[in-house]
């Protein structure tokens, strides 16, 4: 009885080992096929992905939202690339980028994003443009560096009073954490490059499709994701005594739909959008009647208009 038992285990271990062996050969193989597109870049002991295309007297720095990388860009950064330089970025641990030992408090990103221009030589001036957290990191940019600055320009970006004024934003975040630490398990396991194509599309085609899907699925993105979302509340706190004021041109645009949110969060978004009016006398704000939050997806058209505009001042 006992040798039957131990054979099934025996069984059950060699088909465990073999699946594991096979997830970790298509990790792998999708790390080999799914190259950065842009140019790694050396940072003390660890390296950063950047993405630059174009060429101007004005560079366009785009700043993805909260556990996203610079795909998330993909459909105004090309277009943008024929006006000026444009370059995207993966923040520590996300998309291509390799972890970093500094904190992920927006603070200390920003001034990594300022350390990672130095370092691969894209000169000021920027127009930064900030999506969802990456607007908040956009904010510590321009409190930091103001001179480098010739324009902030904030997409439905997060606000320092947004966990007060939208209690369910808490549990959101916990819920993405969790989320988070499983997916990282599974993909470590190399159970989702064994079929990249369970993760969503996220309004991607073709080879951005492609490449998303590989990246999520071969490296440590989910990982660093976490991390990141542990510090969120408490980095929107570090800036409330401090972010009060950017003396830059600011634009900001909002989403005209609620896109999850119900009818009470979503009037408490718009007004915390319209203060963000607040932080500069030369301010205004675009609504983007057709969008949820990722209004770059939803209309990026509207995105690449605006920005226009800034390069034209």
């Amino acid at each position: 009885m006992f040798r039957k038992v131990l054979y099934g285990l025996k069984i059950l271990l060699i088909l465990g080992v073999a699946l594991f062996g096979w997830g970790q050969y298509q990790r792998v193989t999708l790390v080999n096929s799914t190259p950065p597109p842009g140019q790694m870049v050396d940072m003390i002991d660890y390296q950063l992905h950047l993405d630059c295309k174009g060429e101007g007297p004005v560079t366009v720095l785009l700043e993805a939202g909260s556990n996203e990388f610079s795909l998330t860009w993909d459909k105004v950064f090309l277009e943008l690339s024929k006006q000026t330089q444009v370059c995207r970025y993966d923040r520590a641990g996300l998309g291509w980028s390799k972890a970093s030992p500094i904190p992920r408090m927006a603070s200390s990103m920003a001034d990594e994003f300022q350390d990672l221009l130095k370092q691969a030589k894209i000169l000021p001036p920027y127009i930064f443009v900030g999506h969802s957290y990456g607007g908040y990191i956009g904010q510590w940019f321009a409190y930091r560096y103001p001179e480098s600055l010739a324009a902030l320009l904030l997409i439905d970006s997060a606000h320092v009073d947004q966990f007060i004024r939208i209690p369910s934003a808490q549990a959101e975040l916990d819920g993405l954490v969790d989320q988070f630490t499983t997916l990282q398990r599974v993909s470590r396991m190399g159970l989702m490059a064994m079929r990249p194509a369970t993760i969503p599309e996220r309004g991607f085609s073709g080879e951005t499709l492609r490449q998303y899907r590989g990246v999520l699925a071969s490296r440590n993105h989910f990982l660093a994701a976490m991390e990141e979302n542990k510090l969120v509340r408490e980095s929107l706190e570090e800036g409330v005594q401090v972010l009060n004021h950017i003396d830059v041109p600011v634009v900001v645009i909002t989403r005209g739909r609620a896109d999850g949110l119900d009818d009470e969060e979503f009037a408490s978004w718009q007004l915390m959008q319209r203060n963000l009016l607040t932080v500069s006398v030369r301010s205004k704000q675009v609504i983007a009647r057709q969008s949820g939050h990722y209004i770059q997806m939803d209309q990026p058209e509207l995105v690449i208009q605006e920005i226009k505009l800034l390069l034209q001042q």
